[in-house]
């Protein structure tokens, strides 16, 4: 697109080696094409074309109240942010490939050698799968969890199950869980109960995030976890004709049985709630009554 609408430059200059502040000089004269380009990808291929590239929607859900979302990317990536010495992810977009001066650090000359080395020597880990089998298969104690973004298109109970896998894994007092969001705020419950804190959002002053299109970035100290995380049951899971039987009788005859419950020192309508859960929990009944209920349904 940007060739369509004159700024096909922008390519030529990072090819030339242009300085930056010339550059944003020039790309500041095309105010007309800047915002035209803006508000097709926002309302033309940001509602109807990420599907295509691999965003679902209910990640795209998360900031669709806003109507200039990539207007606002665009003006961090190319007035907030070194496009010619140090953003290389958008650098790398434009051109197709890095430059030594502008790349991962990883790709820079004097750690590339380094990666390949501790890769070699197993210091490095690659792992083809899901999330929680990296985690699952992680024999050191994690100190810190990048999880990015994926987290926006996963359902509460999926994430729960992905930190609750992945708490069980972290260093206790070193660990950190860090992410970043399309949405305004934490999106998720068991996100909330981390208790995190917002870091490096964007138009921050002396930000330095170059991403520029995740709206927060949050972190939290596993140290600081005041709650357990367990994995949550999946109540869709059918249990077959016998089981939901046998837990219908166990509500309706409750008042029947409870008296010879025992439940410690709890009275009274505590003592009631008591037993109920508790022999719900533990699958106990009286077989006369669960009997002629079953033979009589």
């Amino acid at each position: 697109m940007f060739p369509l609408f004159g700024l096909g430059f922008i390519r030529r200059e990072l090819m030339a080696g242009t300085s930056n502040e010339e550059l944003v000089k020039m790309i500041g004269k095309c105010e007309y094409s800047i915002r035209s380009i803006a508000w097709i990808m926002d309302n033309l291929l940001l509602r109807g074309g990420c599907c295509l590239v691999g965003v679902p929607e209910r990640q795209m859900a998360l900031g669709l109240h806003r109507p200039n979302n990539l207007a606002l990317v665009i003006e961090r990536v190319f007035f907030k942010t070194d496009l010619v010495n140090d953003n290389y992810f958008y650098a790398g977009y434009i051109l197709g490939h890095y430059k030594s001066y502008n790349c991962p650090r990883y790709l820079e000359r004097q750690n590339f050698e380094k990666m390949r080395k501790h890769l070699k020597n197993g210091k490095l880990q690659l792992v083809h799968g899901t999330m929680l089998s990296a985690i699952d298969n992680s024999t050191v104690p994690i100190t810190v969890a990048s999880l990015l973004d994926h987290m926006d298109w996963m359902t509460d109970r999926m994430i729960n199950e992905e930190i609750t896998h992945l708490l069980k894994k972290m260093d206790p007092v070193r660990g950190k869980i860090y992410w970043r969001t399309f949405a305004d705020d934490v999106h998720s419950a068991p996100l909330a109960w981390l208790q995190p804190t917002r870091v490096g959002h964007a138009d921050d002053i002396g930000s330095d995030d170059r991403v520029g299109m995740y709206w927060t970035t949050w972190i939290a100290h596993i140290n600081q976890l005041q709650i357990a995380y367990e994995e949550r049951i999946d109540t869709k899971q059918d249990k077959g004709l016998v089981a939901n039987l046998v837990t219908g009788a166990k509500v309706v005859t409750f008042p029947f049985w409870k008296s010879f419950a025992s439940t410690g020192s709890a009275t009274g309508h505590a003592k009631d709630m008591e037993s109920f859960y508790k022999y719900q929990k533990e699958g106990k009944t009286y077989c006369i009554f669960l009997y002629c209920i079953v033979n009589h349904l």
